[in-house]
């Protein structure tokens, strides 16, 4: 009998320790996922700031093209830039800056970007200078921009967010 009771004890304390890994588990992946969604935004609002400070001494954002956002330094250090052409966010995405159509706009394009992620993303940026929102295939408006409606464009898995500012 002592014997079964110190196995059924060792069992007890090993379902435990499973228990506890899995939870332990669990916490980081959230910690970390974040962690990813805090730079991300950080990122977001350098590049912003970045490519105001450079064209603020010009009319309008004309000539604004990927390459020259790359040659003019306007990602931060923490995103990798792979050669002279393409930019990519934490989670694998590529990131897209542009003049918009109209030319006293600018578009700042994030792909790959999680559910939970895009509607923190998309709801953590509000500035005057925001124009409109897409995800996907969904254009939202200033007075659109809230959880809610995030909750109903952030759908595709992985989603390509595309802010337009002045």
């Amino acid at each position: 009998m002592g014997g079964t009771m110190r196995m059924l004890g060792i069992l007890i304390g090993v379902v435990i320790t499973i228990i506890g890994m899995v939870y332990l588990a669990s916490y980081i992946s959230r910690a970390f996922s974040g962690t990813k969604t805090s730079q991300t935004m950080g990122e977001f609002t350098t590049i912003v700031a970045n490519v105001q400070g450079l064209y603020a001494s010009q009319p309008n954002f004309s000539g604004l093209t990927e390459t020259a956002a790359i040659d003019a330094n306007v990602f931060p250090g923490t995103m990798a830039v792979n050669g002279a052409t393409t930019a990519t966010d934490v989670y694998g995405g590529d990131v897209v800056v542009s003049a918009a159509g109209n030319p006293d706009e600018f578009t700042v394009s994030f792909s790959n970007i999680p559910n939970s992620t895009c509607i923190k993303l998309g709801s953590g940026y509000q500035s005057s200078n925001l124009v409109s929102l897409s995800v996907g295939s969904a254009s939202l408006t200033l007075s659109d921009i809230n959880p809610a409606a995030l909750a109903g464009a952030c759908t595709g898995g992985t989603n390509t967010m595309t802010w337009t500012l002045n």
